[in-house]
C-alpha cells in the first residue's frame, strides 16, 4: 500500500477542448488510495509495501525531495544505517494511517503507555513527524506554535527486553504535559523494535482534526524524522519538509486510479434567493474520460437541478468547467449535495461530490459581540484629555533631550537606587549577569565619584574572567568593559588584577579547545554571528601569542568571513533580532580596537542606517516580525550613540535623544512592571550616557518618506546542505539589494503622522507580509501597533489575507515584491508594492498607499488571480479596542494601552499607557462585500492587537480576474459619537469626515476631512484621485486624467496644495489649476550601489 504519483492541475497554462472546457497542464502531485484491505495499527505493517513507498527519508539519498533540518555540524548523519527511513499513508472515512519504518542504531523514545501530549515533542526523542495541512478545509491543528497539525509519532521502548531506552530527564520530561499535542486526543499509535531499528504506526482520525475526508480533497503533506543518540545533538532529516505547508507536495485523496474528480462550490452557505457557482475538475489519470454534468440532490438523493457539460479530456490532463446556478434553482433551504458524473470506457459514474447547504434570506448578523461575561466601555478621560491636550499641556515632552547629560535624570531614578545592594549580591552569588551592574557602577562612579562603585565594577569583572564564560552577550559585555578601561588605562581602579593575561587565557581555551556546539550552525543569522564572533577573537589572540589552535577554528572563520564577515549583515528581520546579530559583531571591534576598520566596512554602517530610519520621530521602536512586543529598542540607545562618536554623523544620535524620551514619556513611573524591557532601558541609558560625544550635535533626518534596502534572503541548495551539516536553509545574498522598508513621514515634529511599511517577501524571524502596514503614530499615539513573536502571517497583520478555500497546490514561483512607483512630495506620498505570487498562490497582489502628510492614509489593494478558484479575501487591519460606536462599514479602533509580554506569550507583563487618540477605519462599501470582527483575545490575552477588522468578498475567481478593495484610516481625536463624524446631525455645521465619490477596480476618489488640533477645530480638507484608467475622471469637483491627483485645502478653504502624478489636466471646482500644481513623474525605485 503506497501512494501512487500522478499529474494533477495546476492553473498555469491552459487550453481549449473541442466543446468549450478549460483543459489544463499539470504538475506532478500524488494520489493517496485506500487502504486493500483493513489497518490493524499494531506497528508490525504487515497491510503495507513499504518497499514500495516514495517517501523515503535519507541524509544521503538521491531523492531531491529528501532535506536535512537543524543538523549539529559536528554530529552529521554517518550514514542510512545510522539514520534514514521510509514512510507511507493511507486513508478511508475515518482514518489518516501513517506508517514509518525507521533505521536507527540507538533507540531513545518516550513511555509505551504515553499520552498524545505526554512528554517530550518529536524532536526530543527518535520519531516520524508529519506535517498535514489542508486549505479547502482548515484543519485543527495539535499545536499553539503552528496554524497546522504536527504530528508526531514516536518511538518508545517495547516488549520484554526492549534495545531501546527512555529519553533522560526522569518524570520533568516524560510525564510534561502542555498545550503541544504529538498525536491528537483520540488516535491510535504502536511501535515495533526491529534489527535495524522501529516501526511505528498510527491512526489519525479525521474528526481530531475537523476535516471530512472525501475523493479529491488535497492535503499539503511532509515528513520529519529525528534521531537522538546518547551524547550527540539532534538530527533531522525531512521529505520535502519546508516548514511552510503551501510549499510541501499536493497528495490527493482518491478511492480509484483512472479518474480524478473534485467540486467546489462558491459559498459554503447560500441563500435561496442567490446565484452559486460549481467548479468541476476532472483529472484523467489511466486514458481518456468525459465531464457529463454537474447536479444537486436533495437528502433523499432526488436531483433538483442539473446543468450538462459534455467536455471530453484527453488522457494525463485535467479539464475545468465552471457552471453558474441561477437564484431559485435550489428553492428550498437545507442540506443538498453537488455531484459530477463522469464516463470513462462508456461508464457513467459520480466521481465527486460536495456538500451544499442552502439558508433562508436573512440580514447579516452583528458584526460585533462582547466576550461572554464582559462588558467593556471607552474610558471618559480619553475623550477629556486626547493626545493632542496633553502634548499642549506638556504633560508630553520633546525635544528637550540634546545631550548625554540629559540622560542622567533616568540614570539616578532608575539605575542608582539598589545598585550597590545588587552589585554586592552578584558577587557573592557570581551572577552570569553581573555584568549590567558593572557598566551601571562604571557610570555611576563618572556622576558621584564614589570609590564604592569603582571596587564593585572591578571585583565582578575579576569573578567572570575567572569564570571564563564568553557566551552570548558576555563576550561583548567582557570586550566593551576592556575596551572601555584597561586598554584606556591600565591602572584604572576599575581593572581587576592581571585582567589583559587573563581575558587572553580565556580566549586561549576557546581557540585551543573549542565547544563542538561553536560549529552546530554555519549561515547568516545572529546565532552564527555569536560563534563566528567568539572563535574569530580566538583565533586573533591565539595566533598573536603563538598558542595553538584547533584547526576547526580557521576554517569556520575563514569560510564565515565570506558569508557573513565581509558582509556585515544578518539575515534576521525583525526589530528585535536586529540588536542580536549587532551586539555579536560590536564584539570584534571593541575587542581589536580599530574603528577605523569599522567604518571602512563597506556593510555595517549601511546596515545600521537602515535600522536607525525605523524608529518614529517621536522615538517610538515599533516592533515589527517575531518580537516581544512594544517598544523593542535592543541595544539602539548606545549604538546608535557610539556610531555618532566614530562617524561624526549626528543623525545617529537625534535618535537616541528621540528614544530616551519616549522613554521618559512612557515607561517612567511605570518602568519596572517586567524586567526585560525595564533592563533594556536602564542598559541603553547607562551605555548612551558612557559612549555619547556630545561634540556631535544631533542632526534630524529628512522629513520626507523614503525607503530602506537590505540584501535578500533565498534558499541553500540541498547540495551545500548536505556538504556542511547545521547549514540553514536560507542564506543572504550579499551582491543583491532588495526594498526592505518604507518610511511614511510627514516630517521629523514628534506628533505628526507616521507610518512603516513592509516590503519583504521573505524575512529571517519573520514572515511573509511584503505590503503589511507595520505601525502607524500621530501624536506619539499608536494607532496600528503590530503583534507578538509568532504571530507572523497575513491575518494578524494589517494587510490583505487571501484564504485559498481550494486548497490548491502553492505557485511554485518564489514569492518577488517590487515597487514599481514611490512618488514623495510635500503634500504626500505614492507608493505602489507589487507582488507576485502571493502567499504562495497563483496571484499577483499590488497594494497602493496614498498617505496624506498630517492628515489620512488611503490603502487600495488589488488581487489579480492566475487560476479560477474558489477564495475568500481582503484587507484585515488589527487593533487592541473598537468603540464606543461602530458602523456596517466603518470601525472606531484604538489602544488603550499597548504591551510588552515575553515573546508575544505573557511570559512577563509591561503596560504602556498608549496617547488618547483614534483611528477611523473606513472600508470603502462595495457590492458582494462582508465586513467582519474577529476577537481573539482569549486564544493569548497577551498579543498586542487582539482585534482584526476585515472587509471580505468570497466565490468563485475566474483566471485573469482582478478583485480590489479600498481603505481610508483617518486618525481622530476620542469622541463617544464617532458615528458623528460620517453622518454629522442635521443641526451640526461639521462635515463629513469621509466621503467617497468613485470607487470601483479602476477609479478611487476620496474626499477626507482631518483635524489634528481638536482645541482650535483647525481642519484640513483633502481631496484624493487614485486613476488607472489612462483617460480623464471626473469625481465631485476634481476632474483630471493624472494617475494621482491631490488637492489640499487650507483651514479657510483655500488650496494650500495641487500636485498630480502624470496626466495633462486638473481642474478643480471648475477652475483650471493645472499651471499652478506640482507635476511629478511615476518612477520605480532604484537600488543601491553595491
Amino acid at each position: 500500500m503506497s501512494a501512487r504519483l500522478v499529474l494533477s492541475t495546476l492553473l498555469l497554462a491552459t487550453c481549449a477542448s473541442a466543446n468549450g472546457a478549460d483543459v489544463t497542464a499539470t504538475l506532478p502531485q500524488h494520489l493517496l488510495l485506500k487502504p486493500p484491505r483493513p489497518v490493524v495499527v499494531d506497528g508490525r505493517l504487515d497491510e503495507w509495501t513499504m518497499d514500495g513507498t516514495p517517501f523515503t527519508i535519507s541524509a544521503s539519498g538521491k531523492d531531491p525531495l529528501n532535506d536535512i533540518h537543524s543538523n549539529d555540524a559536528t554530529n552529521p548523519v554517518k550514514g542510512d544505517a545510522d539514520f534514514s527511513g521510509r514512510a507511507a499513508l493511507a486513508w478511508d472515512e475515518q482514518y489518516l494511517y501513517v506508517a514509518g519504518e525507521m533505521t536507527d542504531d540507538h533507540l531513545r523514545g518516550v513511555r509505551p503507555d504515553s499520552f498524545g501530549n505526554q512528554g517530550p515533542p518529536g524532536w526530543g526523542c527518535d520519531s516520524l513527524m508529519v506535517a498535514v495541512a489542508s486549505f479547502r478545509q482548515p484543519m485543527k491543528t495539535n499545536s499553539p506554535f503552528s496554524p497546522t497539525p504536527f504530528l508526531g509519532l514516536r518511538y518508545a521502548p517495547t516488549g520484554v527486553n526492549p534495545r531501546g531506552t527512555l529519553v533522560p530527564g526522569g518524570p520533568a520530561v516524560l510525564d510534561k504535559r502542555d498545550f503541544y499535542w504529538v498525536l491528537t486526543e483520540h488516535s491510535q499509535w504502536a511501535v515495533t523494535e526491529t534489527p535495524r531499528g522501529y516501526n511505528v504506526e498510527a491512526a489519525i482520525p479525521w474528526k481530531d482534526l475537523d476535516f471530512v475526508a472525501r475523493p479529491g480533497e488535497r492535503l499539503f503533506i511532509a515528513f520529519l524524522a529525528a534521531d537522538v543518540d546518547p551524547g550527540e545533538a539532534l538530527n533531522q532529516v525531512g521529505w520535502a519538509y519546508q516548514g511552510e505547508p503551501k510549499d510541501h507536495p499536493v497528495f490527493r485523496l482518491a478511492d480509484r486510479d483512472d479518474v480524478l474528480g473534485e467540486v467546489t462550490v462558491s459559498a459554503d452557505q447560500t441563500p435561496t434567493d442567490r446565484p452559486f457557482a460549481v467548479r468541476a475538475t476532472l483529472a484523467a489519470l489511466a486514458g481518456p474520460a468525459r465531464m457529463e454534468a454537474v447536479r444537486v440532490l436533495d437528502a433523499e438523493r432526488e436531483r433538483v437541478a442539473e446543468q450538462p457539460i459534455g467536455a471530453e479530456v484527453p488522457a494525463g490532463k485535467t479539464g475545468v468547467e465552471l457552471r453558474e446556478f441561477q437564484a431559485g434553482s435550489v428553492p428550498q433551504p437545507g442540506g443538498y449535495t453537488v455531484e459530477l458524473t463522469a464516463s470513462v470506457g462508456g461508464k457513467t459514474s459520480v466521481v465527486a461530490s460536495a456538500p451544499l447547504r442552502m439558508v433562508e434570506p436573512q440580514p447579516e448578523p452583528p458584526t460585533i459581540r462582547n466576550l461572554a461575561g464582559e462588558i467593556r466601555h471607552m474610558g471618559p478621560d480619553r475623550v477629556a484629555h486626547n493626545a493632542y491636550a496633553e502634548h499642549r499641556v506638556g504633560f508630553y515632552r520633546h525635544g528637550w533631550v540634546k545631550s548625554k547629560e540629559d540622560y542622567v535624570p533616568y540614570i539616578r531614578r532608575h539605575v542608582e537606587p539598589g545598585l550597590k545592594e545588587a552589585a554586592r549580591g552578584a558577587i557573592k552569588s557570581k551572577s552570569s549577569w553581573g555584568y549590567v551592574d558593572a557598566f551601571r557602577c562604571l557610570a555611576l562612579h563618572r556622576l558621584t565619584q564614589d570609590a564604592e562603585y569603582a571596587r564593585l565594577a572591578r571585583e565582578i569583572v575579576d569573578y567572570m574572567l575567572d569564570a571564563g564564560d564568553l557566551g552570548w552577550f558576555k563576550l561583548t559585555a567582557v570586550a566593551q568593559y576592556r575596551y572601555l578601561t584597561w586598554k584606556q588605562d591600565p591602572n584604572s581602579p576599575f581593572v581587576p588584577a592581571r585582567a589583559e593575561d587573563r581575558y587572553r587565557a580565556n580566549l586561549h581555551k576557546v581557540a585551543a579547545a573549542p565547544d563542538k556546539e561553536l560549529f552546530a550552525e554555519s549561515g547568516t543569522h545572529n546565532r552564527v554571528w555569536h560563534r563566528y564572533a567568539l572563535l574569530k577573537i580566538a583565533r586573533q589572540v591565539a595566533e598573536e601569542d603563538g598558542k595553538p589552535v584547533d584547526p576547526r577554528v580557521p576554517e569556520y572563520t575563514d569560510y564565515h568571513d565570506k558569508l557573513i564577515g565581509e558582509v556585515g549583515d544578518t539575515d534576521d528581520a525583525s526589530a528585535g533580532y536586529h540588536w542580536v546579530f549587532f551586539d555579536a559583531a560590536a564584539a570584534l571591534y571593541f575587542h581589536t580596537g580599530d574603528w577605523d576598520a569599522f567604518l571602512n566596512h563597506p556593510g555595517f554602517r549601511k546596515t545600521l542606517s537602515r535600522y536607525v530610519e525605523m524608529v518614529s520621530p517621536s522615538g517610538a521602536c515599533v516592533p515589527f516580525a517575531s518580537c516581544s512586543g512594544w517598544p523593542e529598542v535592543g541595544a539602539s540607545m548606545w549604538a546608535y550613540e557610539w556610531l555618532s562618536r566614530l562617524t561624526k554623523d549626528g543623525r545617529f544620535r537625534w535618535t537616541s535623544h528621540r528614544i530616551a524620551e519616549y522613554y521618559y514619556n512612557h515607561l517612567d513611573h511605570r518602568a519596572n512592571q517586567y524586567h526585560v524591557p525595564y533592563d533594556t532601558a536602564r542598559n541603553n541609558f547607562v551605555l548612551a550616557y558612557l559612549l555619547a560625544d556630545d561634540s556631535v550635535p544631533p542632526a534630524p533626518p529628512p522629513g520626507g518618506s523614503r525607503l530602506t534596502w537590505r540584501h535578500p534572503l533565498e534558499p541553500v541548495p540541498l547540495e551545500q546542505l548536505r556538504a556542511r551539516p547545521g547549514t540553514s536553509p536560507m542564506a543572504m545574498v550579499p551582491d543583491r539589494w532588495i526594498p526592505d522598508k518604507v518610511v511614511l513621514s510627514s516630517g521629523n515634529d514628534p506628533q505628526s503622522l507616521w507610518g512603516l511599511v513592509e516590503l519583504l517577501p521573505v524575512a529571517g524571524h519573520g514572515g511573509e507580509v511584503p505590503g503589511n502596514l507595520i505601525a502607524l503614530i500621530q501624536h506619539d499615539a499608536a494607532l496600528l501597533a503590530g503583534q507578538g513573536y509568532y504571530e507572523n502571517t497575513p491575518d494578524f497583520q494589517n494587510l490583505l489575507w487571501i484564504e485559498d478555500l481550494d486548497g490548491l497546490a502553492g505557485d511554485p514561483r518564489p514569492m518577488k515584491t517590487e515597487v514599481p512607483v514611490f512618488v514623495d512630495d510635500a503634500a504626500f506620498t505614492w507608493v505602489r508594492i507589487r507582488t507576485t505570487a502571493y502567499q504562495h498562490l497563483p496571484v499577483t497582489y499590488t497594494r497602493d498607499f496614498i498617505f496624506c502628510k498630517n492628515r489620512f492614509l488611503l490603502v487600495k489593494d488589488s488581487a489579480k488571480f492566475d487560476s479560477t478558484m474558489k477564495v475568500r479575501l481582503g484587507p484585515c487591519f488589527q487593533t487592541r479596542c473598537l468603540g464606543p460606536q461602530c458602523g456596517e462599514y466603518w470601525f472606531n479602533a484604538y489602544y488603550d494601552d499597548l504591551y510588552y509580554t515575553g515573546l508575544g506569550l505573557g511570559r512577563g507583563v509591561q503596560a504602556i499607557r498608549n496617547p488618547s487618540w483614534d483611528l477611523l477605519v473606513y472600508f470603502s462599501p462595495r457590492p458582494g462585500r462582508t465586513h467582519t470582527v474577529a476577537d481573539r483575545y482569549l486564544e493569548n490575552p497577551y498579543r498586542c492587537s487582539p482585534v482584526q477588522m476585515r472587509q471580505i468578498w468570497s466565490g468563485m475567481v475566474r483566471a485573469g480576474q482582478e478583485i480590489t478593495f479600498t481603505s481610508v484610516l483617518l486618525p481622530h481625536a476620542p469622541t463617544f459619537t464617532p458615528q458623528d463624524l460620517l453622518d454629522p446631525p442635521a443641526d451640526s455645521k461639521d462635515p463629513k469626515r469621509i466621503e467617497v465619490l468613485r470607487d470601483d477596480d479602476r477609479v478611487t476618489a476620496v474626499k477626507a476631512v482631518s483635524e489634528t488640533d481638536p482645541w482650535h477645530k483647525i481642519r484640513l480638507e483633502t481631496w484624493v484621485l487614485l486613476n488607472d484608467t489612462g483617460t480623464s475622471v471626473q469625481a465631485g469637483p476634481l476632474d483630471s486624467d493624472a494617475t494621482v491627483a491631490i488637492v489640499g485645502l487650507a483651514p479657510d478653504g483655500t488650496i494650500q496644495h495641487r500636485a498630480v502624478v502624470g496626466g495633462s489636466a486638473l481642474r478643480f471646482r471648475k477652475k483650471d489649476e493645472w499651471s499652478t500644481a506640482r507635476k511629478l513623474k511615476p518612477a520605480a525605485v532604484a537600488s543601491p550601489p553595491q
